[in-house]
C-alpha cells in the first residue's frame, strides 16, 4: 500500500457496502499506473491510499467469500 495524491481523470465509485446514511463510505478508482486508489468520502482531503490490482482483486474476494459465510 502507498500514499498518492488523489488522480485525475476517472470518476470514483462507492462501495457497495456504503450505507443509506452514508456513514461508513469507502470510495475507489483506478489510476493511470493502474493501481487502485482507494479513499474515505468523509476526510476526501487526507488523499487516497494506493493498491496493486492483484493486492485489490484479494482484498475483493476476501469481502465475498465472508459474505457467503455470513
Amino acid at each position: 500500500m502507498r500514499r498518492s495524491p488523489q488522480s485525475p481523470g476517472s470518476h470514483w465509485r462507492k462501495s457497495s457496502y456504503t450505507s443509506d446514511a452514508e456513514e461508513l463510505c469507502v470510495e475507489f478508482r483506478p489510476t493511470p499506473d493502474r493501481r487502485i486508489a482507494v479513499r474515505d468520502s468523509k476526510a476526501r482531503a487526507q488523499g487516497t491510499c494506493t493498491f496493486a490490482p492483484g493486492a485489490w482483486a484479494a482484498f475483493v474476494r476476501a469481502i465475498q467469500e465472508r459474505d457467503t459465510l455470513a
